[in-house]
């Protein structure tokens, strides 16, 4: 690609982005497919299917639904593909960050030099200062204390209100599901 135009791509606003490629798509036609390819996803349609109250047994013969390729995951607060979304996708924390006052980052701390401690930017800042309410860990712990597939806010709502919170999987420190780690040990023998 020629390095301005890459340039020019780069530093566009997703505005801009969005006007040139519907631009795009509506004077030269024969590229709605691959745009689509890159941005729409055939899902198996389980809500239709539960309606029925009948699935096939072969996944294959499951009505699809088409949406969007991308989302934004409100558990994890991350794009995912939806053509890559497993019951393992996604590890985050229920609770909220909480002030760590023990954590040393604290020890010489002022307000008036250093900012607020219990705000959005030391959070971001020092992690290390902080410890989630679900589970006690660090904020710099890198993953969640939970595990399940990438929800965007709708399917988020959707499953609070059929499942509660509590049946995705707790994980440990290290990323397993209770009794996953025996059973990886197990298979090591």
């Amino acid at each position: 690609m020629d390095p301005v135009l890459s340039e020019a791509v780069n530093d566009a606003s997703k505005e801009r982005l969005r006007f040139v490629l519907r631009d795009i798509l509506k004077k030269f036609p024969y590229t709605i497919t691959t745009a689509a390819e890159h941005l729409v996803a055939a899902v198996p349609d389980i809500t239709k299917a539960k309606a029925k109250r009948s699935l096939p047994d072969n996944e294959n013969e499951w009505p699809f639904k088409r949406r969007k390729r991308y989302d934004f995951c409100v558990q994890c607060e991350g794009e995912f593909d939806v053509n890559d979304n497993s019951v393992e996708s996604c590890m985050w924390h229920k609770g909220e960050l909480d002030i760590d006052d023990d954590a040393s980052v604290w020890d010489d701390w002022e307000d008036r030099r250093d900012g607020i401690q219990d705000s959005e930017e030391s959070r971001k800042e020092h992690p290390e200062g902080f410890s989630w309410d679900c589970c006690q860990r660090h904020g710099d712990g890198g993953f969640g204390c939970k595990r399940g597939p990438h929800r965007n806010e709708r399917e988020r709502f959707e499953y609070e209100q059929t499942r509660g919170d509590e049946t995705d999987d707790d994980v440990d420190e290290e990323g397993y599901a209770e009794g996953e780690q025996e059973d990886s040990d197990d298979d090591d023998s």
